[in-house]
């Protein structure tokens, strides 16, 4: 069972970065929570959040390195409610920068700065959560490039019309996505060497998962490729690039068999 402690917290920071991940970042979290505990410490911005029926979790790291500044006098966390930080950064040019501003004499107020406005938003009591990561060792990956992103989401989307869950099977040479329930049954298959697809099997493959968190999951990713890993009875996971080296790391739980 996870342990949930909180930090005495004194923040001081002074950062700049690209909207475009962190916007994107923040959007994916929001699928599974409604407030967000950021650490802020000397190698970058990190945040880990589950959903409440622990199906779910999101790890996300921005190294320090892909920030344009990054200043930060002592370790922080800064808790913050989603729907009011997305509604400001929705406005934001995706290629523009925004700098997050906190001081000793005012830890109650996270000040964004855009290139035409200011905010101010008012912070929220911070937690943490110790939730560790799954250990696993996956035996299939499916990368889709970001071209092919809404084919993708499009074959998941019309699975819903037929079950509440989707099959990953397949070898070496294709990646079998189905679903099969009262209402009938589709198949999609990824054959080896199509356009902006690569796939690996080192096992033979047989698992399901949530559509709901799949594709809820996939909807937030804005015109990002990623690599999709999974090993039959266990956790998927979803590994998206932010910037250079950031990235983001969503799982979920597979179905349990009754």
């Amino acid at each position: 069972m996870s342990e949930q402690k909180t930090k005495n917290n004194d923040p001081s920071f002074d950062v700049k970065l690209n909207v475009d991940s962190f916007r994107q970042a923040l959007k994916s979290a929001s699928f599974l929570v409604e407030e967000l505990t950021i650490n802020l410490n000397s190698e970058g911005l990190s945040f880990r959040v589950m959903d409440s029926s622990h199906v779910a979790l999101i790890d996300c790291v921005i190294p320090n390195s892909c920030f344009e500044k990054y200043e930060v006098n002592n370790d922080s966390l800064i808790g913050l409610r989603l729907d009011s930080i997305n509604k400001i950064l929705k406005e934001l040019d995706a290629n523009e920068t925004i700098n997050l501003i906190c001081s000793v004499a005012h830890p109650e107020i996270i000040k964004l700065r855009s290139k035409d406005m200011e905010f101010d938003l008012r912070t929220i009591e911070v937690s943490e959560t110790d939730t560790p990561l799954p250990k696993i060792s996956y035996n299939s990956e499916l990368t889709v490039h970001k071209e092919g992103l809404p084919s993708f989401k499009k074959i998941l989307k019309t699975f819903e019309a037929v079950s509440e869950y989707v099959n990953f099977s397949g070898d070496n040479q294709q990646f079998i996505l189905s679903a099969k329930g009262d209402n009938g049954q589709s198949r999609s298959v990824i054959e080896r060497g199509m356009p902006y697809y690569d796939l690996s099997h080192k096992e033979p493959l047989d698992v399901n998962y949530s559509q709901e968190y799949l594709t809820g999951f996939l909807k937030t990713l804005d015109k990002r490729g990623f690599k999709l890993e999974c090993t039959t009875k266990m956790p998927l996971r979803i590994h998206v690039p932010l910037d250079n080296i950031g990235y983001m790391d969503y799982y979920s739980a597979p179905r349990v068999e009754n």
